[in-house]
């Protein structure tokens, strides 16, 4: 098999959505004659830890790994966390508005640019111009964030023109919606977005995950994108499914950051008690404002939070469901988003309430496979009907056929990948 080079932060036993795309990338090369070479950190630190994919990694793939400086311990100890919980999402650097998260947040923005994962980049990056010429490998993949990657895959292109570079963007670099919180001076934002524009220049091949996502760079630097979203592995999911809740039961699952607006959703839950009995559960990390939002609610009894689980456990979540809420950060930006866990909802077949806006890309989605509703913000009463009407009509049993030839299973969208490679 042709061998493929991926470069990534996040590899089993990384947990959360940063690992998927790679991994099942890595899944299904071999699927169409690739073998894929993974390149990742030998110390990373990792928010979420999932032992369970270590068994998707396919037998053909060989990682290579090496050390890093992990700036994550140092703001631990100055919040007197661990490095594993300073990783944490959910706080956005804000967690409590201290003086430390605050500098820490200052820190992040305008010394660790374009992101704190920088420095392995730097140290590892010649040790990846290596395997390019001890194993002959022709394409290259470097996946972000963190966007610091990319700089390896800069690196690569500059010293070994011929190779055929693919930049992978699953989220935007200088305008992802969490910079907003970095107090970013001129400077560093003057250095953060040429960093990008470099990379936007030299890379053979750029891949967005959205249309809309593509529209803005198009607007940022004039050259043709790709656009291979995120997805859903079809072997994930069962061909059965059965909701058999005693209430009816609304999940969200994955990461909720402080910049998602919950207030819409709350406001539904409190006019929805006393109309149906109903359970309402966050599974995964959540920021603290939940625990507010649920004392300053008294909705106790019916909203629930439980911890991050393993990969194929929230898959089961996801099918046992009767609803899956689905919301998009607070962010100018958001239209364009669409996220991984969006498309495992759909494969669950499990309806899905979509809060926040009824336009973009991922409204369009939901709409166009008919896997649920979108809503405004401020369309109370009408997200109240739709989950009334969605009791009176429960389904207990649900038939799940998911092949892996739909235009957003894993399997097809790497056949899309491999369309990119010059090996």
């Amino acid at each position: 098999m042709e061998p493929v080079l991926i470069i990534t932060y996040y590899w089993p036993p990384s947990g959360g959505s940063g690992v998927q795309r790679p991994l099942k990338f890595s899944k299904y090369l071999p699927s169409f004659g690739y073998k894929p070479i993974v390149f990742t950190s030998a110390n990373p630190t990792f928010a979420q830890i999932d032992e369970s994919l270590l068994s998707e990694i396919p037998e053909e793939t060989e990682v290579f790994t090496r050390k890093g400086f992990e700036p994550y311990s140092i703001y631990g100890k100055l919040k007197g966390t661990s490095a594993k919980q300073a990783a944490n999402q959910t706080s956005s650097f804000k967690d409590g508005g201290g003086f430390v998260s605050k500098f820490a947040a200052w820190i992040r923005g305008n010394l660790f640019i374009p992101d704190a994962r920088v420095f392995w980049s730097l140290s590892a990056r010649n040790e990846a111009l290596k395997l390019i010429d001890d194993l002959g490998i022709k394409d290259i993949i470097t996946t972000g964030p963190p966007q610091s990657l990319h700089l390896i895959g800069l690196y690569l292109k500059q010293n070994r023109p011929d190779i055929n570079w693919i930049a992978d963007f699953r989220d935007p670099w200088s305008f992802v919606f969490y910079n907003e919180v970095f107090q970013k001076t001129a400077l560093s934002r003057a250095i953060d977005e040429s960093l990008e524009q470099k990379v936007l220049k030299q890379a053979d091949e750029v891949i967005l995950v959205a249309p809309g996502m593509k529209r803005l760079y198009e607007e940022l630097f004039n050259r043709d994108y790709k656009v291979i979203t995120n997805g859903f592995d079809h072997s994930d999911f069962p061909d059965s499914a059965k909701a058999e809740n005693e209430v009816f039961t609304i999940r969200y699952i994955g990461l909720l950051a402080e910049s998602y607006d919950l207030g819409p959703l709350f406001d539904v839950l409190l006019r929805l008690k006393g109309k149906i009995k109903f359970r309402f559960e966050f599974i995964g990390q959540v920021h603290n404002k939940v625990h507010e939002y649920i004392k300053r609610t008294g909705l106790n009894d019916h909203v629930h939070i439980r911890d991050y689980v393993p990969h194929d456990e929230a898959i089961k979540e996801m099918q046992t469901a009767d609803l899956l809420l689905f919301i998009l950060p607070n962010a100018h930006n958001h239209p364009y988003i669409l996220s991984g866990k969006l498309f495992e909802y759909i494969a669950s077949t499990t309806p899905i309430l979509h809060i926040g806006n009824n336009t973009g890309d991922a409204a369009d989605v939901i709409e166009d496979l008919s896997a649920g509703k979108n809503f405004k913000a401020n369309e109370l009463e009408q997200i109240l009907d739709y989950i009334i009407q969605l009791n009176q009509k429960r389904k207990h049993a649900r038939n799940v056929q998911i092949s892996k030839d739909h235009p957003y299973s894993r399997y097809s969208l790497t056949k899309q990948l491999t369309a990119l490679f010059k090996g």
